[in-house]
């Protein structure tokens, strides 16, 4: 489990951060070292240890598996569930390009078709930084839900759309009945830019209003 302590209890905090650091190391050790042997009971159990143990374990993990040449089927599987269930996964490694190097590890990567027209809703944020994310879909209305979702912050929500060349494209999620959202899992990195199809203003009150109440 994740210590949290609070200031001025007396805490030895060189010592808690050696721990913290130590705990991070193991819990990414014990998935590249999943990764490499292709066991994916071993992998589960290292997804437990960085999800409990650690606060850093999911980055370093994701820079350790995009050294690796490949996985087997087993690892992949186990990692899509890992993906699909982990809706903030890419929050959580706070890395983009380690987290585009080990997908293009854990995910299959074998699409071979034409070029997909793809939608997100996002942060309007992610357009003006033009730093997008992997998760898009090819359904419109599911990007504007997702869009309406983000339009509790101040920069309001955004519905994007791109044309994904074959060599983006990481994962085509087929239709499961399980969280189905018409996922495409791309490397953003391999983007171009996206257009704005849609903008929604943020609903969140602003100071003045809130001043008010």
């Amino acid at each position: 489990m994740v210590i949290r302590v609070e200031p001025g209890d007396g805490t030895d905090w060189q010592a808690l951060d050696l721990a913290e650091r130590r705990a991070d190391r193991a819990a990414a050790r014990a998935f590249v070292s999943a990764c490499q042997s292709g066991d994916a009971m071993a992998l589960l159990h290292a997804v437990d240890l960085i999800n409990h143990t650690s606060v850093d374990g999911w980055r370093l993990a994701m820079r350790g598996v995009g050294r690796l040449s490949g996985v087997d089927q087993a690892i992949r599987h186990v990692f899509l569930h890992v993906w699909i269930e982990s809706k903030t996964l890419a929050r959580r490694v706070g890395d983009k390009r380690a987290l585009a190097a080990a997908l293009r590890v854990l995910m299959p990567g074998n699409y071979r078709g034409p070029a997909l027209r793809l939608f997100r809703g996002a942060q309007a944020d992610e357009q003006r930084c033009r730093l997008y994310g992997f998760s898009w879909t090819t359904d419109f209305q599911t990007a504007h839900d997702f869009a309406t979702e983000r339009q509790r912050f101040p920069s309001g929500g955004i519905v994007l759309e791109t044309t994904a060349p074959p060599e983006a494209v990481l994962l085509v999620r087929e239709a499961e009945g399980y969280y189905d959202e018409g996922e495409v899992v791309v490397d953003p990195y391999k983007l171009g830019r996206a257009a704005v199809r849609e903008r929604l203003p943020s609903t969140r009150p602003t100071q003045m209003a809130a001043s008010h109440r």
